[in-house]
């Protein structure tokens, strides 16, 4: 009888370190997949980009006119906090920090990616376009 109390309070311990482990991995996990993806207001998301890709002349003029496209990498935590910020893809010219640094400072809250109805870390990615357009300059009148 004492043998099977101690086995049934041993596996009743390792029932629980076990499900203990299971979650601190899971916490560590970063999900590539989900089934609800990690969300913000997505007007707010585009108004914000919209802004913050609208470069001054300063900086304007030293780049070649066209379009740039920098992609960020970035973690939502399962309590909707961003981080790890990762640039994949940089045209150059100062572009992709740009691009880092407007992702980085965004204001607003995130809501986290969900699996299995659990709130998960998982990966988002960004791409930011950059339109370089130089003014054009009307020779008639000088």
């Amino acid at each position: 009888m004492a043998a099977m109390k101690f086995q049934h309070l041993l596996v009743s311990v390792l029932a629980i370190f076990t499900s203990a482990a299971v979650a601190a991995q899971e916490a560590e996990n970063v999900f590539t997949k989900v089934e609800i993806v990690a969300s913000t207001d997505p007007r707010k998301w585009m108004d914000y980009i919209r802004r913050g890709t609208q470069l001054p002349d300063s900086v304007t003029h030293d780049i070649p006119e066209g379009q740039y496209k920098v992609k960020v990498q970035f973690v939502i935590n399962q309590h909707g906090d961003m981080g790890q910020l990762k640039l994949l893809e940089d045209p150059g010219y100062g572009l992709g920090q740009r691009g880092l640094r407007l992702v980085r400072q965004y204001p607003g809250r995130w809501t986290p990616a969900s699996q299995c109805g659990r709130s998960v870390k998982a990966y988002k990615q960004e791409v930011i376009v950059y339109e370089i357009k130089k003014p054009v300059v009307d020779s008639n009148n000088r």
